[in-house]
């Protein structure tokens, strides 16, 4: 019996599974300098043994410090204000492209709020 042999795979990135509003499966991740949303396409035609389709957006992200602030960075007195205040909104805005407003259409056809912040999500 011959053994396949694979080659070495590589992680691109790691993607965080939500569920909208509406009650919608979605997908959230970070590659670098970009944020990843995975979204199931239900208008697609499936075909063949096809059981959804899914259409992965690509958007400029906030810069890590500003997804997840860390201890070292952070003033004693910061981090005290930060622990009375409540969530800041998101820090990221659409930014009025053609693109942003198309993507953000998509987003809300699929019932998620795509000014809505991120919740617990550390990366």
């Amino acid at each position: 019996m011959t053994s396949r042999s694979f080659a070495p795979r590589v992680v691109l990135a790691q993607m965080r599974q939500y569920t909208s509003r509406s009650g919608n499966t979605y997908f959230v991740g970070y590659m670098g300098k970009t944020k990843l949303v995975l979204l199931q396409d239900r208008d697609a035609e499936l075909t063949g043994n096809e059981i959804a389709r899914w259409t992965l957006h690509v958007e400029e992200a906030p810069p890590a410090e500003e997804r997840r602030p860390s201890a070292d960075n952070v003033s004693p007195a910061r981090r005290s204000e930060q622990l009375a205040l409540p969530a800041p909104d998101h820090p990221r805005r659409p930014s009025g492209t053609a693109a942003d407003r198309r993507a953000a259409g998509l987003l809300r056809e699929r019932g998620i709020d795509p000014d809505a912040p991120i919740t617990d999500d550390p990366l």
